[in-house]
């Protein structure tokens, strides 16, 4: 039961009322693993994330309603492969971790 009223309320939902953007961080890699990763998203619409260059270092971003970006490394961590700055949160007072 729970099904069917989950089927009928995604059926009431028109389709144009969905919205997918695509963005790629600045200066993100395109190779095996490379990219832009994004992680979670503010209450405000910020979005946070971090990309992998192409040498596979991570840096961190937020993206803004707007689409500008802030590219930004955790000073000590890191500029070899592998290593580099990563966001999982983001709280409603714009707090990352």
């Amino acid at each position: 039961m729970p099904a069917i009223i989950l089927v009928a309320l995604a059926i009431s939902i028109p389709l144009s009322a969905q919205t997918i953007t695509t963005f790629d961080a600045p200066d993100a890699g395109t190779g095996p693993l490379q990219g832009t990763y994004a992680t979670n998203i503010a209450p405000s619409g910020p979005i946070i994330g971090f990309s992998r260059d192409a040498n596979d270092v991570r840096h961190g971003f937020v993206r803004s309603q707007d689409g500008s970006f802030i590219i930004y490394d955790v000073p000590g961590a890191g500029t070899a492969a592998g290593q580099g700055t990563r966001a999982y949160g983001i709280n409603p007072s714009g707090t990352i971790t």
